[in-house]
Order: structure tokens, then C-alpha cells, then sequence
């Protein structure tokens, strides 16, 4: 018999260890082989929350980097977003938008939705942009998907982006003026 005629016990070692594995999954589950995992969740171009300088905030105000792998709806770029706790209307947080050359650029932001989020409205070097964003829902954690505040002429250098709590679903949960941010794009048009 030449060598590859040979019978392999290989085969049978694989079966008697296949009916050993189903018959312990029988009894003991394996997470690492079960447990679904959400795809790695990527934005081209996006300046995550977490990462611009705060220039200012309220004294109410707290923020903080939040996990978001743990919420079942929603994708967040690197599971994480900037989690705002605001505890009334007015309160805001300003960050330094880098703007390496002029020209026109359209702003995208990327949000989380709660039931205990309030509504928002975007300002950019003082002035108003977009319409505001009511970031309230009865589900459960989600994220807004892609929100588009505007067409801008940015000048070179250092912009300002200040994100301001103007109210609140009457139907949210307290305590009602929440906020979460994954980050922004500043696409060039």
C-alpha cells in the first residue's frame, strides 16, 4: 500500500471529539462559540465626541465617555459615545472644532436616542444650525443614524460647537435633558 492509501485515524479522532463537544453542549453552553457580536461599526471621517476639546461647559452640566457595546439597537463607532447629563433646560458644552483649511464643508453628527433624553440644538461659532433634535424615544437605547445640520463656509483654524439643551419630550422619563454624541463628519463639498 503506498502512503497515501493508507487508511487515517485522523477522521475517527475528529468524530469521537465532535460527539464528546455535542455531548457536553448538552450540558454546559460555550458563550465564546454562542455569544452574536455586533460588527466593528466604522464612519468614514468621523471625529469621535470623545475626542474634541471642551472649551466650556454649564456648571450643571456632567459628560462623560459612555460604553454602548452592552445596547442591543444602535451602533456606535469604537462602542462608546459622549454621554451628556444635563439637569435642566440651557445647559451646554462648547468644544473646538479643528478646521485645517477654509472652504465649504457640510456637518454631519451622529446621536444616541434614549428615553430620558431631552431636546438639543447645535450652534456653530454662535449661530444656530440645524433645526433642534429631540433625542427622546420610548424604545430602548438607540442611535439617530446620520443627522445633517448644514452647509457652512468654515473659515481656517478654530471653530466653535456648542451643543445647548433647549427641552424636553413631555413624554420622556426624568431626568429628561440627557444627551449622548458618537461624533461629528465635516465633510468637504
Amino acid at each position: 500500500m503506498s502512503a497515501d492509501q493508507e487508511p487515517k485515524a485522523l477522521p475517527y479522532i475528529e468524530g469521537a471529539l465532535l460527539i464528546v463537544f455535542v455531548f457536553l453542549g448538552a450540558f454546559f453552553t460555550f458563550p465564546y462559540l454562542t455569544e452574536k457580536t455586533k460588527p466593528v461599526f466604522i464612519i468614514p471621517g468621523l471625529i469621535e465626541a470623545e475626542n474634541l476639546q471642551v472649551r466650556g461647559k454649564s456648571p450643571n452640566l456632567f459628560f462623560q465617555i459612555q460604553p454602548t457595546k452592552d445596547f442591543p439597537n444602535g451602533s456606535w463607532t469604537k462602542d462608546s459615545h459622549m454621554f451628556g447629563m444635563a439637569d435642566r433646560m440651557d445647559d451646554w458644552i462648547e468644544f473646538s472644532l479643528p478646521i485645517s483649511q477654509a472652504g465649504k464643508a457640510r456637518l454631519n453628527v451622529y446621536l444616541t436616542r434614549s428615553n430620558d433624553y431631552g431636546i438639543i440644538q447645535f450652534l456653530l461659532n454662535g449661530k444656530k444650525i440645524g433645526a433642534p433634535v429631540d433625542l427622546w424615544t420610548p424604545d430602548s437605547v438607540t442611535d439617530t443614524g446620520k443627522i445633517t445640520l448644514g452647509e457652512f463656509d468654515l473659515p481656517a483654524g478654530t471653530s466653535i460647537l456648542r451643543i445647548e439643551v433647549t427641552g424636553k419630550n413631555p413624554k420622556n422619563e426624568s431626568p429628561h435633558y440627557f444627551f449622548g454624541m458618537d461624533g461629528l463628519v465635516i465633510e468637504k463639498i
